[in-house]
């Protein structure tokens, strides 16, 4: 019997690459001097993020055997 998974990978979170591109913005910011101002980002980062929350269907799991159930 085929169940439909009622989790998703974090690898295949919006939000969570969304926040990986967040951070390599601000590793380009720092390197190379080009800054954008903090309330800015963190204004942007945050509605994008509860943008992201509000469609989101599935939590994540952060390891492969959590929130699988025993098969019986």
């Amino acid at each position: 019997m085929s169940e439909e998974k009622d989790f998703k990978d974090i690898f295949t979170s919006r939000t969570f690459w969304v926040n990986i591109v967040a951070i390599g913005g601000f590793i380009i910011q720092r390197k190379y001097g080009f800054v954008v101002d903090e309330a800015l980002q963190a204004q942007a980062l945050g509605v994008i993020n509860i943008w992201l929350r509000t469609i989101t269907k599935q939590p994540i799991v952060w390891s492969k055997t959590k929130g699988i159930p025993d098969e019986k």
